[in-house]
């Protein structure tokens, strides 16, 4: 079975680059220039994160969905925290690291 990083074509997901802001999060993100609606978040598609991920980027991968289906499938190195957590789990995330949400 190939490595989860290599289906993230086959996956069709976008994702997107996300700050709490744009979660609907009450919680105010630490620095100033964040994004305050959805729209504002920047977008990548699954490629562009594959060719990051590839390249070492330094890129984290934060998979928001339930647990059970992390479990099932996943992509490799992804943190597990469904969305309904993201506020209270929030310190857990780098602060130097870009994070992409899917």
């Amino acid at each position: 079975m190939p490595e989860p990083r290599r289906r993230l074509s086959s996956l069709g997901i976008v994702l997107a680059l996300v700050l709490l802001a744009a979660c609907g999060s009450p919680v105010s993100p630490p620095t100033s220039g964040v994004p305050t609606t959805a729209e504002a978040v920047p977008r990548i598609s699954a490629e562009e994160l594959k060719e990051r991920l590839d390249a070492g980027s330094g890129v984290i991968v934060v998979d928001a969905r339930p647990y059970e289906d992390y479990k099932v499938r996943h992509i490799s190195d992804a943190i597990s925290m469904p969305l309904a957590e993201v506020s209270a789990r929030y310190d857990e995330l780098p602060r130097t690291e870009e994070i992409v949400f899917y």
